[in-house]
């Protein structure tokens, strides 16, 4: 009875870690990382109205797929009380478009840090991205002043898949090209498209001297039929 008791309980440890990992944000299973930046030596915006409104990392896609994961580097300051939105967007030109292909608001208790760490921003549904084309991740919110969100950069061309954006407002329509010279913390996630099966090969039969003799066995009976096929299949195809 005791070892059987030391199993149940046991068994009540295991599945209560399994549901606590589950529970723990960021968790999530993601696809495959495909482009990433993540050095940072400086603030590139204050998220938020009296901020720089909305930011804006342009990046290409290496892995053609959904795209269901973007990890930013971020931290507060003050205390924000608004959300904080994050959108996959196309790219025009190599600026930030206005099609919304994936979007996901964080709550301000998802963003704690004083100091900048990655946090994980996932989409359900994901934002279909091909390989070789340029993206947008978009981020903004309403704070206010001194209520911010930050998003850390690179003050040098690190990534040259892309650059930073900044905008007046959240959310902005208009870009402000920061210089090629800058690159917001991230990275990307890509659950790549399965590559497509060759249709099967069609079966084919036989051809030639042991098809025309093939079909004359179908005339014969009993073991006739049996010593012709025989015969038949020693010719060539």
């Amino acid at each position: 009875m005791r070892s059987l008791a030391v199993t149940r309980r046991s068994t009540v440890i295991l599945v209560s870690a399994v549901a606590a990992a589950l529970l723990v944000p960021g968790v999530a299973n993601a696809g495959t990382l495909d482009q990433q930046q993540t050095a940072n030596d400086g603030v590139g915006s204050a998220l938020g109205p009296g901020g720089n409104g909305s930011g804006a990392q342009t990046f290409t896609a290496g892995i053609t797929g959904g795209l269901d994961q973007v990890d930013l580097a971020l931290a507060r300051v003050g205390t924000p009380t608004a959300y904080l939105t994050v959108e996959i967007r196309d790219a025009s030109a190599g600026i930030p478009g206005q099609a919304v292909l994936a979007e996901r608001s964080l709550p301000p208790t998802d963003i704690t840090n004083m100091t900048p760490q990655f946090i994980s921003v996932q989409f359900n549904p994901a934002a279909p991205v091909i390989a070789g084309t340029q993206y947008a991740i978009v981020a903004y919110s309403g704070n206010p002043v001194n209520n911010w969100y930050l998003w850390y950069l690179k003050q040098s061309d690190v990534y040259p898949g892309g650059q930073v954006f900044n905008g007046a407002t959240p959310p902005s329509a208009t870009w402000t090209y920061s210089g090629p010279n800058q690159d917001y913390g991230f990275r990307t996630y890509v659950v790549p498209t399965p590559a497509s099966m060759p249709p099967p090969t069609p079966a084919t039969g036989p051809t030639g001297q042991r098809a025309a003799a093939l079909a004359k066995c179908k005339h014969k009976h009993g073991k006739k039929r049996k010593r012709c096929k025989q015969r038949a299949d020693l010719l060539p195809v």
